[in-house]
């Protein structure tokens, strides 16, 4: 899945009730810690979620939140519990999706990526069973505990996005282009002064005549 961070988000946050609108790349660009969950939909559209490290680190942290697949409904035994897929329940970050447990192991070996995609892996089993009551002696009532409805939940998947891209327009102005021509004053060669004006070369001529009449009457004399 491809994701443009130019991408415009309206948010309200269901646990911190903040509201953001702009777009990915400004939420990210915030605080390094701000994190963006990206799925596709049945319908083709991408549904976006905006968290970020540390209430995902608090949601963890609540062993009723951690989900692990159960083979079969109506045990408890450890031969029927996939210890191995450890599944983070989304509702519990206020996020509803079809996708509703992920797996995060993409998530925890990448501390410091901010955007990250969910798909779907395919893999489906009638129950789960919580850390709470599997490994905290945690009460049955209200728990997942391996018991039947489950049937319909997929499990998805952490995965970095195929690609990220940047469709910001360029910025419009900014520097000007120099027509070629600079202003300031006009260099002039060297050994050359300023042209002669007709006037000039006129007053010019009269000074040589009068010069040579001069001349003249000296000779006579």
């Amino acid at each position: 899945m491809k994701i443009d961070i130019n991408t415009t988000i309206s948010f309200y946050d269901p646990i911190t009730l903040d509201e953001f609108n702009g777009t990915i790349k400004e939420y990210i660009g915030e605080d390094k810690s701000n994190v963006v969950f990206a799925v596709k939909e049945a319908n083709d559209s991408i549904l976006y979620f905006l968290t970020n490290r540390e209430i995902i680190q608090h949601v963890f942290n609540e062993p009723a939140n951690i989900l692990y697949p159960c083979i079969k409904t109506g045990t408890l035994r450890r031969n029927n519990i996939k210890e191995n897929i450890k599944l983070l329940n989304l509702r519990s970050l206020g996020f509803h999706t079809s996708l509703q447990y992920c797996f995060m192991n993409v998530y925890e070996k990448l501390p410091n990526q901010q955007i990250f995609v969910i798909e779907d892996t395919g893999l489906n089993y009638p129950s789960y069973v919580s850390d709470d009551i599997l490994n905290q002696s945690g009460n049955v009532l209200g728990g997942s505990h391996c018991q039947g409805g489950y049937e319909e939940d997929k499990i998805s998947v952490l995965r970095i996005p195929q690609e990220i891209i940047d469709s910001t327009p360029p910025q419009q102005g900014g520097k000007k282009k120099k027509n070629g021509k600079k202003k300031g004053k006009k260099k002039t060669r060297k050994g050359k002064g300023k042209k002669k004006t007709k006037k000039g070369k006129k007053k010019h001529m009269t000074k040589m005549k009068k010069g040579k009449k001069k001349t003249k009457k000296r000779k006579n004399k």
